[in-house]
């Protein structure tokens, strides 16, 4: 509390908060690698979550490339109601882009 300096509190605030643990990595990487939409919750509340699940493997420095990310999103998604939009994002495409799936989903 005594520290002003942006700097030096987000590192204090680090060292407290973000364990870089195996475990911590783990459970996070086993999160993505089961994350679904469940019912009830908003296809913007889900890419959120998704969001917010990449950005904590990333402070821990794992590193999900462009097209995974995309992958992973679209098969969290329930075939019902989802499946033509997933389809048509795949079929044809050399690369599959994580912003342009982002896009599609937002502007269901």
């Amino acid at each position: 509390m005594n520290d002003t300096l942006a700097k030096s509190i987000w590192e204090i605030l680090a060292s407290k908060y973000l364990t870089k643990s195996v475990e911590n990595r783990l459970h996070l990487k086993r999160r993505l690698y089961r994350f679904q939409l469940k019912g009830g919750i908003s296809i913007s509340d889900h890419i959120n979550n998704y969001t917010k699940l990449l950005a904590d493997l990333t402070n821990l420095n794992v590193v999900i490339e462009n097209e995974d990310k995309a992958l992973i999103l679209l098969s969290s998604l329930p075939d019902e109601g989802y499946e033509t939009i997933v389809l048509s994002l795949i079929i044809g495409k050399i690369f599959l882009s994580y912003s342009e799936v982002i896009a599609a989903l937002v502007n269901l």
